[in-house]
């Protein structure tokens, strides 16, 4: 992820009104980031966990899942807007909202980053803090190149696994579970 124009502070105002083109922007204190497109492999990877948490989740009816058309507005002071690869809701606090054309006022309950070779640790780390920061009680980072998950379930909290690992859901989705290496399957 790269700064773009402007590179002065902007109010979630300017930033709903700010569309130069077809890319992914968020606001992350007040700055816009903006996000070219990833490619198959992340596609792929945000699509085997949309699918894989939906699968779970939508019989139980515990909740949904949104993809990167999705926001979240974290902070409004300074503003801050992330957009995670794939996030997911409770019913229980999104339902009120799943009609909505705007982004969700809050976090998420699960967010999730697929790392592509545009995004920068500093970023990621910052997003992570938002993230937490605005509530959002569990973040999971997947990398495709390194085949793991870093799972963050607090401030200060963090656990990378592995391809034989177990990656569950947590409090968040209970019983919810997948093997890391499952996420990478052509």
């Amino acid at each position: 992820m790269t700064a773009s124009s402007p590179k002065e502070r902007m109010t979630l105002e300017e930033y709903y009104a700010y569309h130069p083109d077809d890319r992914k922007y968020e606001l992350l204190g007040g700055f816009v980031l903006a996000e070219p497109h990833p490619g198959t492999k992340h596609a792929r990877v945000s699509a085997r966990l949309v699918r894989l948490i939906e699968n779970y989740v939508e019989p139980r009816q515990l909740g949904f899942t949104l993809t990167a058309e999705g926001g979240y507005v974290l902070a409004s002071d300074p503003p801050t807007v992330l957009i995670p690869d794939v996030s997911y809701l409770t019913f229980a606090r999104g339902k009120d909202h799943i009609e909505a054309t705007t982004p969700f006022p809050g976090a998420p309950d699960l967010a999730i980053e697929v790392l592509s070779p545009s995004n920068r640790p500093v970023e990621i780390r910052r997003k992570v803090t938002a993230y937490v920061g605005a509530g959002c009680p569990l973040v999971w980072i997947v990398d495709p190149k390194r085949r793991t998950v870093t799972v963050h379930d607090g401030p200060d909290a963090s656990l990378v696994l592995w391809e034989d690992d177990l990656l569950d859901g947590g409090r968040v989705i209970p019983g919810f579970s997948v093997k890391v290496g499952e996420l990478f399957k052509p």
